[in-house]
């Protein structure tokens, strides 16, 4: 069974086998979401980790920026943060 929250994310239900760091998959209307793990984040770890999202995507209008630089600042930062939450999580 699928459990629906209040902001209209449902929660897969974890495996029997899993353990208590694997991430649970959410979906939003049908598909799951880009950044699972950003769910495990604490309000100001989120807070923190959109303010370097922004960053790095504005890193676009930055003079001698290509995609390419702003493409990697982004994942650097997801990558990053991702550590942290599933380091949260435990």
């Amino acid at each position: 069974m699928t459990a629906m929250s209040t902001d209209g994310i449902r929660e897969l239900p974890r495996s029997p086998q899993a353990n208590d760091t694997q991430l649970v998959l959410a979906t939003v209307g049908g598909y799951r979401t880009a950044l699972p793990w950003a769910r495990l984040m604490d309000p100001e770890e989120l807070h923190d980790f959109l303010d370097d999202l922004a960053d790095a995507a504005l890193n676009r209008y930055r003079p001698g920026k290509s995609d390419a630089d702003t493409l990697s600042a982004i994942e650097a930062a997801c990558r990053t943060w991702r550590l942290i939450a599933e380091g949260s999580d435990q």
